[in-house]
């Protein structure tokens, strides 16, 4: 969880911030934040997740004139490959702090639910002093025969009773199949994935982070593909007209699903043969930002206003009769 203090807007830096790259770079650095946070990266921001940091952006100069106005401010700092969140660990818990903490409650919980699958003689929990009735403190008088206070009708069953019968059994739940998160080696890299995935392939949507899904980013991991490698095919499945649905024999909307996408080794291999290079000197991949639409200058307008005027003039002037 990331925690921000409620003064921020008027640190030095974020002033500096807003002066350098405006409110969209203090957008960007404040889900650059986000984004380390929740994967677990110690203020590392790669450059290839610019794109799922502020999709939305069109700004002049694209993501990467953004970033370089963080670096200017100090928020950022430039390295191979991406970026550093200025001072993130100074204020926030390391990687190997935050599993360590997820594995001691993990730990916690399992052994809380040891404890109350363990057997317990004639019912009484763990620590009931021997010879004392369950639930009774001493002093309390009882029947003597089930446990309970003198004139109190017991719901115990009792020994006479058929207790053969087992107890219903809930079903499986996502959480019963899917490896604790504090196991999961690959749990960052798939939340990653998917993110990349949902603001590249459905920007206009909120796909649900299924099972299945996870289970299928999770497969490709195992398989020797790195994270980087999965962006760079989501990246491929755009240039395919079959997945995207531009071809006339697709059906509509394409077939983006990340099952379809990640849907095995050679398919990955694929679409990262699709997916476009960045040109030398760019922090982000080619084509992930599309390039804003130029504004007309002051003469252009006028001419185009000019022209539009003479359109207008002619669709209005009177005809000649024919004699």
């Amino acid at each position: 969880m990331l925690m921000m203090d409620d003064g921020f807007y008027t640190h030095p830096r974020v002033l500096r911030i807003l002066a350098e790259a405006g409110g969209d770079g203090g957008w960007l650095w404040a889900c650059g934040l986000a984004y380390c946070s929740r994967h677990l990266t110690d203020g590392r921001i790669d450059a290839t997740a610019l794109p799922v940091l502020f999709p939305q952006y069109r700004g002049k100069g694209g993501l990467d004139a953004l970033a370089a106005g963080l670096v200017r401010a100090g928020a950022w700092e430039a390295v191979e490959g991406g970026f550093i969140v200025h001072d993130y660990l100074q204020w926030n818990p390391s990687r190997e702090k935050v599993l360590a903490r997820r594995k001691a409650e993990a730990d916690r919980k399992a052994g809380a639910r040891s404890m109350k699958a363990t057997p317990r003689p004639h019912g009484s929990p763990h620590g009931t002093p021997h010879g004392q009735p369950a639930g009774l403190p001493p002093g309390v008088p009882s029947d003597g025969a089930h446990g309970v206070p003198a004139g109190v009708r017991s719901t115990r069953p009792r020994p006479d009773q058929d207790q053969t019968k087992d107890p219903p059994v809930s079903p499986p739940s996502d959480s019963d199949s899917d490896p604790e998160p504090s196991a999961d080696a690959h749990r960052d890299d798939v939340e990653a994935v998917l993110d990349h995935w949902a603001a590249t392939l459905y920007p206009n949507a909120a796909p649900k982070r299924t099972l299945e899904r996870r289970k299928r980013v999770r497969a490709r991991l195992r398989e020797g593909f790195t994270r980087e490698d999965l962006f760079k095919a989501i990246l491929g499945a755009r240039r395919d007209d079959w997945l995207m649905g531009r071809d006339p024999k697709a059906r509509a909307g394409g077939y983006r699903d990340v099952d379809t996408v990640l849907r095995d080794a050679a398919q990955v291999e694929r679409l990262m043969a699709l997916a476009p290079v960045a040109p030398p000197g760019q922090l982000g991949l080619a084509g992930t930002t599309p390039e804003p639409t130029p504004m007309p200058t002051d003469e252009e307008r006028r001419a185009n206003m000019r022209r539009v005027a003479e359109i207008v003039g002619g669709l209005f002037a009177p005809r000649e009769e024919a004699s």
